[in-house]
């Protein structure tokens, strides 16, 4: 086994005509582009790559995070070996820029076999409690909002919005970037309705930690959260590129036809960029048609 982290350059199509497997993945839920975070192994010659991928619609990298022979007879211990000393790092450290923890995952999606299931629940345990997050906030978001998680980013998007505009001084540059966030935001209640929160702040613990991983892998929360996510990617590639100018460098369908080789499905195996349109109906959750 070689333990080194390096940048991955493969064309994406590259990924499709290789073998691999997605141990883990989680997400970062962001109406303006959602990511995904993946972890596993891919096959490239003689080597056997574990890496660490991210991917949103504007943006993607891969890292290696090091070699091993498939025939390695302990082939387990060492990607779990690798695994933790990538996820395990100071927060203050990144991948070329790619934090692969810079918040509370709002999805986490487990691998279906009770064996890797185990190894990848301790990965994930152990990279969240290095980290100093507000396990008091997260609940807070959690117990209000459930797997609503439009109605979540609303109410985060305005907190941030008030705690930046308290520290800005009141120019026409400050209203300029808080008009903006209403015409964005503004159809949201949870947004328009903002109300200063209260919650009591919490340090990561085991057990806290359990119960939040469960919540998030109730077969309801797990569906509908992922809808949502996946609504987000779509939207962002529809509405929010066109308004910016940005190139697209993920379709929600290059996602799924990475994920679904990879062992690791997530959504229904006959679903595709066009079923998330036609199922969220005439408007998304931020107004605007799917159909443009």
């Amino acid at each position: 086994m070689q333990n080194s982290i390096g940048r991955i350059e493969w064309p994406a199509d590259s990924w499709l005509r290789k073998r691999g497997q997605v141990f883990l993945a989680w997400a970062i839920f962001n109406p303006n582009g959602p990511t995904l975070l993946s972890i596993g192994f891919v096959d490239n010659g003689e080597d056997r790559h574990v890496f660490l991928r991210s991917q949103n619609p504007f943006r993607e990298a891969a890292y290696s995070l090091g070699t091993l022979r498939p025939d390695d007879p302990q082939q387990a211990e060492s990607i779990s070996s690798l695994i933790h000393a990538t996820l395990d790092i100071s927060p203050n450290a990144t991948l070329d820029g790619v934090e692969p923890f810079a918040c509370i995952p709002s999805l986490v999606s487990l691998p279906a076999g009770d064996s890797v299931r185990a190894f990848a629940r301790d990965w994930l345990m152990s990279a969240l409690a290095v980290r100093a997050f507000d396990w008091g906030r997260e609940w807070y978001y959690l117990d209000k909002y459930g797997d609503d998680l439009f109605a979540r980013a609303g109410e985060e998007t305005r907190e941030a919005l008030e705690q930046w505009r308290a520290s800005e001084p009141d120019t026409g540059a400050t209203r300029q970037v808080v008009d903006m966030a209403v015409e964005r935001f503004g159809k949201l209640p949870s947004f328009s309705g903002w109300q200063a929160a209260a919650w009591t702040p919490r340090a990561f613990e085991t057990s806290g930690f359990d119960r939040w991983l469960a919540t998030l892998n109730r077969e309801q929360f797990y569906s509908r959260g992922f809808f949502r996510w996946a609504q987000a990617w779509v939207g962002a590639s529809r509405f929010f590129a066109a308004g910016s100018g940005q190139a697209i460098a993920v379709r929600f369908d290059d996602l799924l036809a990475y994920l679904r080789p990879y062992g690791h499905p997530i959504w229904p195996l006959d679903w595709a960029e066009e079923t998330i349109a036609a199922l969220s109906g005439a408007t998304w959750p931020w107004g605007g048609s799917p159909n443009k």
